[in-house]
């Protein structure tokens, strides 16, 4: 037991210090709107680099690996795995956040079922557990991509006709996924100078998308926030409850620490930062979402280490 504690601590050292790291990104998206430096278009531009170019390049870049039958059945476990965990965070939400159906709650509900995972949680599984790492984290990323933009959508809308198959398919997230598995499957290594390009891009994905979320917390009120009990209500879910629960669910299959433990950290991520471009597309409360990315980032800098260290006492 004392030398799981030993693992345990070291395990939220590692990841804290490479949580302080993305807070110092942070703090440069912070300063840099503060003064003005960053526009609304230049915050716009950055983010779509990050979505459209450096997340895809990151997951290709993972699947660029000798293929291994046993790696392939952990990938189609974990895809899997973040379905059917997804379709239990739903389930909580609905019954939790039921007794209203009004805009504020459809944010609720959507940023306490997803999380930040492509750009919060990809950047620090990267720095934690490397390429191998990813490599599963991306099971997660893509499950989130495909339902965000379906039982997402359909949260904020309330319109079924507003789900595109075209959507699911050709986001960046998913599209990534697909063209790596199949380069894995198929065991073709990219060119050199396409293969170094995509590697360059990846390396991206942890700066851009860290400074991009610092200029959220340019527009953070904490005393409102502080008193908005949706708010915490969304916070203890997508940082505490919902990622203990993912937690026991890979401690009763018992799988190895380096796929579950990328799950988890996916997992234990922020409110994903979609939440207030889809609450700006479809008319909700921008702000409130923007409270709830905000806050939510905020926070995990702390809830994170702990969730990983709990993990590595657990399984």
């Amino acid at each position: 037991m004392l030398e799981r504690l030993n693992l345990a601590l070291s395990v939220g050292q590692n990841v804290a210090s490479n949580v302080l790291v993305m807070l110092l990104l942070m703090l440069i998206g912070f300063v840099f709107t503060k003064k003005g430096v960053f526009t609304k278009e230049g915050i716009k531009q950055m983010t779509e680099l990050a979505l459209r170019v450096a997340v895809p390049c990151l997951i290709i870049n993972s699947y660029q690996r000798e293929f291994d039958p046993e790696m392939a059945k952990g990938l189609a476990l974990a895809l899997l795995f973040t379905l059917i965990i997804h379709i239990v965070y739903m389930l909580a939400v609905t019954f939790i956040f039921k007794k209203r159906d009004d805009k504020k709650d459809r944010i609720s509900k959507f940023g306490a079922v997803y999380s930040n995972c492509g750009f919060m949680a990809l950047p620090l599984i990267q720095a934690i557990y490397g390429d191998e790492g990813v490599f599963y984290a991306v099971a997660y990323v893509t499950v989130f991509n495909v339902l965000y933009w379906t039982h997402g959508i359909y949260l904020y809308t309330k319109d079924i006709k507003q789900l595109s198959l075209k959507k699911i398919i050709f986001n960046p997230g998913v599209l990534g996924a697909i063209i790596g598995i199949a380069l894995f499957v198929t065991r073709i290594t990219l060119p050199a100078p396409i293969g170094k390009t995509v590697s360059f891009m990846a390396s991206i994905n942890t700066p851009i998308p860290m400074i991009v979320l610092g200029t959220y917390l340019v527009n953070l009120n904490i005393k409102q926030t502080l008193k908005n009990g949706s708010l915490w209500a969304v916070t203890v879910l997508r940082l505490v409850v919902l990622p203990i629960i993912t937690m026991f669910a890979l401690k009763i299959l018992g799988w190895e620490d380096i796929v579950s433990m990328p799950l988890i950290l996916a997992s234990a991520s922020p409110v994903a930062a979609v939440a207030t471009l889809f609450a700006v597309r479809y008319g909700l409360d921008s702000e409130y979402s923007t409270q709830a990315v905000s806050f939510t980032t905020l926070l995990s800098v702390i809830t994170i280490p702990v969730i990983m260290m709990l993990a590595t006492i657990v399984l």
